[in-house]
Order: C-alpha cells, then structure tokens, then sequence
C-alpha cells in the first residue's frame, strides 16, 4: 500500500517529466536535427532531453537545485531517454520513468 501511495504521489511529476523532456524536447530537437543524419539527430536528441531533464529538476525543491545533483539526473535520464527512443511509448515511459524514480 506504501509502494502504490508513493507510485500515485510521484506520478503526476513523472507525466510532467516524460511530456516536456522526452516527448516534446526530446522529439522536437530529433527532427530539427534529422539533416545532421539519423543517427547524430537521435543521440543529440537524447543528450538535450536528458540535460532538460537534470535542469527541470532545479524547479522542484531545495534538495534538488544543486549543480552536481543536475548533473547526476541528466546521467540518470538517459535510461529514461535510451527507453524512449527505442519503445516511442509515451504511456509505457511515463510508467518506467515512474517506477524508476520510486525504486531507483
């Protein structure tokens, strides 16, 4: 019971996250990049959307505005980024990406 309060807590955080970094950002910047090959566009589209997401972070709380910790979550989004390239799930991200920020 604990688990799914916390998975229902941090879930409305988790759609906000996945639609603006990956889903917006994140897709954006891949076809704005697609003349750069399909390849570059995919990884400097993963690499804006995982830096989006360490910076969005600053919004949250204290604990979470700090330089180093920024930097940590964008390393840390790009398991969440590698997830949505390859699946081009919106709905199955929002719930890894949920899963992940509970039991990470």
């Amino acid at each position: 019971m604990v688990i799914l309060n916390a998975y229902a807590q941090v879930l409305v955080t988790s759609v906000a996250e996945v639609l603006v970094c990956w889903s917006v950002a994140g897709s954006v910047s891949e076809s704005l990049l697609r003349g750069t090959g399909r390849w570059v566009a995919l990884i400097l589209a993963a690499i804006i959307a995982s830096i989006l997401f360490g910076v969005y972070h600053f919004a949250h709380s204290p604990s979470f505005n700090i330089v180093r910790v920024a930097v940590l979550l964008s390393v840390a989004g790009l398991i969440t980024t590698l997830y949505f390239f390859v699946s081009r799930d919106v709905y199955g991200t929002i719930a890894f990406h949920n899963f992940r920020g509970i039991f990470a």
